[in-house]
């Protein structure tokens, strides 16, 4: 075999090693770099969505706060927040109860003495006559206290209802701004996991870029060592 052609064909085989080497190298390079420049995005756009959702959970809270903080004001304004001393609903259900005990109590005796025989008791039939207008007026009075407290309580709570309503009325806008900001977020979100992804898979594919270099570089090696 002729020498000058095998070490010709040796020099051939060792430039296009080399170039091979060198276009993988910089093929390598740039997926590195490409890896580098999605994981920087990923991590940049992920602080922006959680400074983004820090910053809609605190307007959420503010939201929140102003309106419960109203609602409180009703509440107590019209005396139907159990846990203030001014709690005027159980003060009317008290005075409900009262007049209606007093109302049964006064028929009661309406009842009894109306009942009462002239031919049976003469005395008593005069004496339950003598009451009868005294027990009809502590019944009535006793139906217009109890009327008059249920009312009350039901205003009450009518107009706390119609707070709440109105109070929902104007924070609706505002809240639905804040979750359709959430949903853009969201979006956001999810473009940082795709980027995540898309930065993962770069790296294996730069990973196994290089162990296919690597291998070529040994082949490389063993060739150039039959001539040594």
């Amino acid at each position: 075999m002729d020498l000058n052609a095998m070490l010709q064909q040796l020099t051939t085989s060792t430039n296009q090693n080399i170039a091979t080497q060198e276009a993988g190298l910089a093929a390598q390079q740039q997926a590195t770099t490409k890896v580098a420049g999605l994981q920087d995005q990923a991590i940049a756009a992920a602080g922006v969505v959680a400074d983004e959702a820090a910053r809609l959970a605190k307007e959420q809270t503010l939201v929140d706060f102003h309106r419960n903080s109203v609602l409180d004001q009703v509440n107590a304004t019209f005396g139907v927040n159990a846990d203030e001393q001014s709690y005027i609903i159980a003060k009317r259900m008290a005075e409900y109860e009262g007049a209606e005990k007093a109302r049964v109590d006064a028929r009661a005796k309406y009842d009894k003495a109306s009942s009462i025989s002239l031919l049976d008791d003469p005395l008593g039939y005069l004496v339950g006559q003598l009451a009868l207008p005294q027990f009809a007026a502590a019944n009535n009075q006793a139906v217009s206290a109890r009327d008059a407290a249920y009312e009350d309580m039901q205003s009450r709570f009518t107009l706390v209802n119609q707070a709440k309503q109105l109070v929902t009325v104007n924070t609706a806008d505002k809240i639905k701004e804040i979750k359709l900001q959430e949903a853009d977020n969201n979006r956001k979100a999810a473009e940082v996991e795709l980027l995540k992804a898309q930065a993962d898979m770069g790296s294996k594919l730069a990973g196994m870029q290089l162990a296919q270099l690597q291998i070529a570089q040994h082949i490389a090696d063993s060739e150039g060592s039959l001539f040594s």
